[in-house]
């Protein structure tokens, strides 16, 4: 049920540096993470076990796993196929996107 008059404190997002990744919530349905990175690309595992969904909020990034390669814009997601396993997530610009996940 949604209130109105409901109130949650506003927390402000992590700092956070060139290839690195926070969790931003995490739950027993699933876990938003931010990655940050300007010149770092960040290794990225499906482990085979779940979809992941990368949304750039900023800057430019390409997605790369084996001889396959995905550019993206801000504003722009990708889905990530569970049976992919390892990628990379390599920034064009100074970059930040959301990695969800179940």
């Amino acid at each position: 049920m949604t209130r109105a008059d409901s109130r949650a404190p506003i927390i402000p997002m992590p700092e956070c540096g060139d290839g690195t990744q926070q969790t931003l919530v995490q739950c027993e349905y699933f876990t938003l993470e931010i990655l940050c990175a300007s010149t770092k690309s960040i290794h990225l595992d499906t482990k085979r076990e779940s979809f992941h969904a990368i949304t750039l909020i900023e800057g430019k990034a390409v997605l790369r796993t084996g001889d396959e390669s995905l550019e993206l814009n801000k504003f722009q997601t990708a889905v990530i196929f569970a049976n992919v396993g390892n990628y990379q997530f390599q920034p064009l610009t100074d970059c930040r996107a959301l990695k969800s996940s179940s």
